[in-house]
């Protein structure tokens, strides 16, 4: 695995499944993540245990520019 460490990656789906394998994975490397789920509340507990020293859990529909276009600045804003 490469080394991510202080590159910040969004991780669609990121509550369950692949997009949690991923976020583990990528934690492992070093990222600092940003983890979007349909369902705001899992995507917060993925980011508090996927195992990333900096992780963000955020609720987004990404069939929603508007949505999307919300996550990416709260994600800058935080």
């Amino acid at each position: 695995m490469a080394n991510f460490t202080g590159k910040a990656i969004l991780v669609t789906g990121a509550a369950s499944g692949m997009g949690l394998a991923t976020a583990r994975l990528l934690a492992q490397a070093g990222a600092k993540l940003l983890l979007s789920d349909l369902d705001e509340a899992a995507a917060q507990r993925a980011a508090a245990e996927c195992g990333a020293s900096e992780a963000l859990g955020i609720g987004c529909d990404v069939s929603s520019e508007d949505a999307v276009r919300a996550m990416v600045e709260r994600a800058v804003s935080t």
